[in-house]
């Protein structure tokens, strides 16, 4: 498994969002370093998610289930500068974050 110090640069806002949702480093890096489903979430953001096959290959590989399972469950939005957030997407404003939408670019087109 990845250290915590080799996590990504995360920004002040996504330290202090993580340190209030409890989410441990370990979790984070689980979800950073081997999150493998992308979506663009907009303003030069990617949402990157842990997909369910690769969350069985890293307990098959002999990673923590429940590092992975909560790992899982988790959303890290990437910026040109880092990580701005790892959150939670639940509910209807979660979707956002969970599939992939037109955007304006790809409507004109």
């Amino acid at each position: 498994m990845t250290e915590p110090s080799a996590l990504p640069l995360l920004t002040r806002h996504a330290l202090s969002r993580c340190a209030a949702r409890g989410i441990t480093p370990d979790v984070a890096s689980i979800l950073l370093h081997d999150g493998d489903l992308a979506v663009h979430a907009g303003e030069g953001c990617t949402t990157v998610r842990l997909g369910r096959d690769t969350a069985a290959m890293l307990v098959a590989e002999g990673a923590d289930p429940d590092a992975v399972a909560r790992a899982r469950r988790l959303a890290a939005v990437l910026g040109e500068h880092g990580v701005v957030t790892i959150l939670r997407p639940r509910g209807q404003a979660g979707r956002r974050y969970r599939r992939q939408l037109p955007t304006r670019a790809q409507q004109a087109a």
